[in-house]
């Protein structure tokens, strides 16, 4: 998706919807406002994306460009609420039509949207995760929208919550973590992150 639950450090993606298009915004800083996971079809359908937001309204009919650490895998559409399980995912997942490009390639990859169409120079990057969450906001997915070298986005994480512990030379252990999408260089506006609770256990325990 450590001292983080496994289940917790997957991104979790978006919503879709065929039948309507969403109206088109520019994509850019002030444009793409999510950065969701892409999950592995496993029934393995042509044409097939499945996406997952965390914690978002659902985005039907809105464009999503996908991209991995490799570069542009293609643009998808949502389109409907899949039925495929998905035990660590922290809600529905979305089945997003193919709408050019070959898809991804591997486990990983995200999803930027909404965009207007492709972003055939885009690229991510990502940042190890390298202790607990805390109260400050971390980096943990760059995002170079034009391929210029120079990161236009950044994923964000942060603890929104801490309970007490119960461990050894630890008070308090978080139990809910937040994720954000800002320009790089600024910190997610809290009114749009989104939050998700979930109960610590031992490995949670670690610094």
């Amino acid at each position: 998706m450590s001292s983080f639950p496994k289940s917790a450090w997957l991104l979790c993606s978006v919503t879709l919807a065929c039948a309507v298009q969403a109206p088109v915004r520019p994509s850019g800083p002030g444009g793409v406002e999510h950065v969701v996971a892409v999950e592995p079809d496993p029934a393995q359908r042509r044409g097939v994306v499945l996406l997952q937001f965390l914690g978002e309204p659902e985005r039907m009919g809105e464009q999503f460009a996908v991209v991995d650490e490799g570069g542009y895998r293609g643009l998808v559409r949502a389109a409907r609420k899949s039925l495929a399980d998905c035990d660590h995912c922290p809600g529905p997942l979305i089945e997003a039509e193919l709408l050019s490009g070959q898809g991804p390639s591997a486990p990983g990859a995200v999803a930027l949207g909404p965009v207007q169409g492709p972003l055939p120079k885009a690229r991510v990057g990502r940042v190890p995760r390298t202790r607990a969450p805390t109260a400050e906001w971390r980096v943990t997915l760059q995002v170079d929208l034009d391929g210029d070298g120079s990161w236009d986005l950044v994923e964000k994480e942060r603890c929104g919550h801490s309970v007490g512990s119960g461990c050894a030379g630890t008070a308090n252990v978080c139990d809910m973590f937040c994720t954000g999408v800002a320009p790089a260089g600024k910190d997610p506006d809290p009114a749009a992150m989104h939050c998700r609770s979930f109960v610590p256990d031992l490995e949670d325990c670690a610094p």
